[in-house]
C-alpha cells in the first residue's frame, strides 16, 4: 500500500524494517507502530519530501497492516469455527 499512496521502495523497505525491529524490541506496541514509523522515514530519507506526503505513505502502510491482520484474524476465527464443528 505504500506504493498505491506514492510511496517509494525505501518506504515499503522502511515499512518492513520498522515491522521487524518493533516485533522484537517493543512488544505488542512496536508491533503496531513500527510499519508507520518505518515507513515515515523511509520516504523522508529517501526523497526529501514534505512531511504531509511521507505522513500519507506512512498512514498507507499502517492501513495495510491493519487490513493484513484484520484478513487473518477472519479467516483463523472461520477455521477455528469449522475445526471445533469438525470435533463436536
Amino acid at each position: 500500500m505504500t506504493k498505491r499512496f506514492g510511496g517509494s521502495r525505501a518506504a515499503a523497505i522502511g515499512s518492513f524494517l520498522g515491522l521487524l525491529v518493533g516485533m522484537f524490541f517493543f512488544p505488542p506496541f512496536g508491533l503496531i507502530l513500527g510499519p508507520f514509523l518505518g515507513a515515515f522515514a523511509g520516504e523522508l530519507i529517501n526523497s526529501n519530501s514534505n512531511g504531509a506526503k511521507a505522513f500519507k505513505v506512512a498512514l498507507g502502510s499502517f492501513i495495510a497492516f491493519l487490513a493484513g491482520s484484520g484478513a487473518k484474524l477472519v479467516v483463523s476465527g472461520i477455521m477455528l469455527f469449522y475445526a471445533a464443528r469438525a470435533l463436536f
